[in-house]
């Protein structure tokens, strides 16, 4: 039995916003620069905010990491350079804003049980 071109354009929707897991990548630890931006987020209160937009960001964190590529030699010109490039190829793997948003999730739990 042949797939209709409806059947083969609805599998082929199925995967192109794939953000499956994986595995491998689920448990190593966030880059320092993404470690501060997680402990600032925090600091200021900003976790159910920053966890919105993480997950909105999900999607297009492919794009977004290009766009800073792109953005990174005006960001050193200004004296932004600190942790750009490690942000941006971060941002170039699309499980990257979960494991972020799931890293403030944890150290906002952390500090509500420390005393």
């Amino acid at each position: 039995m042949t797939p209709t071109i409806m059947g083969r354009f609805v599998d082929g929707l199925k995967h192109a916003f794939g953000l499956g897991a994986d595995p491998a990548t689920a448990f190593e630890p966030l880059p320092e620069a993404l470690e501060r931006i997680a402990a600032s987020v925090v600091d200021r209160g900003l976790e159910t905010p920053a966890i919105i937009f993480l997950d909105s960001l999900r999607p297009v964190s492919f794009f977004a990491g290009q766009t800073l590529h792109a953005l990174t030699p005006l960001a050193k010109m200004a004296g932004y350079a600190e942790g750009c490039e490690e942000i941006a190829q971060s941002l170039d793997d699309r499980e990257m804003p979960g494991r972020l948003a799931r890293r403030i999730e944890e150290i906002c739990a952390g500090r509500r049980q420390a005393p």
